[in-house]
This record gives C-alpha cells, sequence and structure tokens, in this order.
C-alpha cells in the first residue's frame, strides 16, 4: 500500500504566474452575462477581457489584485455586469488556483450596439 502523501507545505511550493491569473481571470470574466468575449477595445485597442494582475507573496499564502477591461453589451447595466465579473474571477481565480484576489477592478472599454440592419428601398 503506498504512503500517504506529505502536506502540501511539506511537499514543495508553488508559484502561479500572473500570466496564468490573467489567462484564468479573462476566461471567468469572458463567462459573465453581458460580456463580449473577443471584442477590441476602443480605447486600449486591445482584446478584452484583458486582465493585469499584481500579485505578493504573504505568510499566509499568495494574494492577488487585478484589473480586467471588459467590453459590455448594449442593454445591460454596468454595475451589475462589472459585479458578475468581480465575483466569477474571484470565485474561479481561488478555485482552479488557490490564489486569494484580494481586489478585482473592472474597467468597461467599450459598449457593443447591435448592428441595425441597412434599410432597403424598393423603387
Amino acid at each position: 500500500m503506498p504512503e500517504p502523501l506529505a502536506a502540501p507545505a511539506d511537499r514543495g511550493h508553488l508559484e502561479v504566474r500572473s500570466v496564468v491569473l490573467d489567462r484564468v481571470a479573462g476566461r471567468a470574466a469572458g463567462g459573465v452575462r453581458g460580456v463580449v468575449p473577443g471584442k477590441v477595445g476602443r480605447l486600449t485597442r486591445r482584446r478584452l477581457p484583458h486582465v493585469e494582475t499584481h500579485t505578493e507573496t504573504r505568510a499566509d499564502g499568495e494574494h492577488a489584485r487585478l484589473r480586467v477591461e471588459v467590453a459590455v453589451a448594449w442593454g445591460h447595466r454596468l454595475d451589475v455586469v462589472a459585479g458578475g465579473v468581480q465575483s466569477a474571477v474571484v470565485d474561479t481565480v481561488r478555485r482552479l488556483t488557490g490564489v486569494q484576489v484580494d481586489r478585482v477592478d473592472v474597467s468597461v472599454d467599450d459598449v457593443v450596439v447591435p448592428e441595425q440592419p441597412e434599410e432597403r428601398r424598393v423603387s
């Protein structure tokens, strides 16, 4: 019978790089109702959602502060979508990486208005 594994802290250290947190947070943000994933922001010209992460290691583990830029579909309340992004990012990052998210700042970089079909006139 195999020996039980030692406690995680006794087996070594896990480092989750910022680029991984960015990817996980971006996927979480893109899944929120009202967020338009894959849109290029008008102001920043970056593909949205875009995430910037600041991490630090403390005695009680790794902590992160994230800044998430999103595009929101027309007709959705921006504050509700932003709150959904904050919740989804905190929950998903914690569940998948074990990193404690202390803060998520959300910036709405664009509002996506549906295109109107062109009217055709019959002569």
